[in-house]
């Protein structure tokens, strides 16, 4: 077998493998409502040291304390916030069990969840969104119509319409059309 076919296999085939630990300072409140100002663990790509993994925090967040890890149960948390390394702040929530990044706070709410594939290890993400109504939409990495599920779950204020079907499908416009939303 060729060196370099070699070489790309075992780097594709453990993922894991393409990850830095770095600590990044990050606020924790627990279930009791007790806070921890303290320093996390995560991975971050090594060919983009500024990305970190999302996977490294939803499920278990490894703390330092005193030199040592402390690993911290998702279901124990109610939320964490941190500064990640491109300088966004970010507040992740406990849902389900896991810890979903909290997008938009506002009468919708927004939420993304990070989940392992499967087949590759790579990061799927799932949004979900929640109106003032209890009404819940999901859109999935092969969600084919993003752009229906954003009239579905806006649906309440039918003037958005025009804007949406102009709008480039990406997270900032998502913003803009919750944004909108939230104004009158």
């Amino acid at each position: 077998m060729n060196l370099r076919l070699l070489i790309l296999i075992s780097l594709f085939s453990f993922p894991s493998k393409l990850n830095a630990q770095i600590e990044i300072d990050a606020k924790i409140v627990l279930m009791n409502n007790d806070t921890l100002k303290t320093k996390i663990d995560v991975y971050a790509n090594i060919f983009a040291l500024d990305n970190i993994s999302e996977l490294s925090i939803n499920r278990v967040v490894r703390t330092i304390v005193n030199r040592s890890i402390v690993k911290l149960k998702a279901e124990n948390i109610k939320q964490m916030s941190f500064t990640d390394l491109k300088g966004n702040k970010r507040l992740f929530v406990q849902k389900n069990e896991a810890l979903q990044e909290l997008k938009f706070n506002g009468k919708i709410k927004w939420f993304r969840d990070y989940r392992r594939n499967a087949y590759d290890g790579t990061t799927a993400i799932f949004d979900l969104m929640i109106n003032e109504f209890g009404e819940i939409i999901e859109i999935g990495t092969l969600t084919m119509s993003r752009r229906k599920k954003i009239k579905e779950i806006t649906k309440h204020k039918p003037e958005l319409i025009p804007f949406i079907d102009d709008m480039k499908i990406n997270d900032e416009n998502y913003l803009k059309v919750l944004t909108k939303y939230d104004e009158n």
